[in-house]
């Protein structure tokens, strides 16, 4: 992969760590659900989940639940005539430094969570497309997301222990 020089100047050393156990803790979880000798139900969470036991694990980060902003095209006889932005539920990580690591991304299928950066001329391409707030709240403090995140921090603490 070709890195953006100055997104990547957004990077500081804390946040390649952090990222580096983010992306440990996740191949745990995709080995795990791709043994073909498992004998118990695949681990399949939401990102409310994930983020609040990642973050239990690794201290520095923090999670933030809002929304995830994406562009619903607008098309007339074949011509773009505009876009609508759309919000969707979504909970994150962020970096003592205000970056993103996102550990499950709205409407992508990435091989590792990805690092989006919170600041400088390139951030609202990144980090712009999250919104923060508490407008969902209902689908991240409720009884399925509390017994997810329970069954993933047990997963956690024997795997990422080894």
């Amino acid at each position: 992969m070709v890195h953006n020089h100055s997104t990547l100047a957004q990077m500081s050393m804390t946040d390649a760590v952090l990222t580096s156990k983010v992306v440990k803790a996740v191949e745990a979880i995709k080995e795990y659900n791709n043994d073909p000798k498992r004998k118990t139900p695949a681990l399949n969470f939401k990102c409310h989940s994930i983020c609040i036991a990642l973050a239990s694990f690794i201290p520095k980060l923090t999670v933030v639940h809002g929304g995830y902003t994406g562009a619903k095209q607008k098309w007339h006889k074949g011509k773009l005539i505009g876009a609508d932005l759309v919000v969707n539920d979504h909970s994150w990580l962020r970096t003592p430094r205000g970056n993103i690591i996102d550990p499950q991304p709205v409407g992508i299928i990435a091989a590792h969570p990805l690092f989006v950066i919170g600041r400088g001329k390139d951030a609202p391409y990144g980090s712009g497309l999250y919104v923060r707030g508490h407008i969902f709240k209902k689908r991240y403090k409720n009884k399925k997301v509390s017994k997810q995140t329970k069954a993933l921090k047990r997963f956690l603490k024997t795997t990422l222990k080894k």
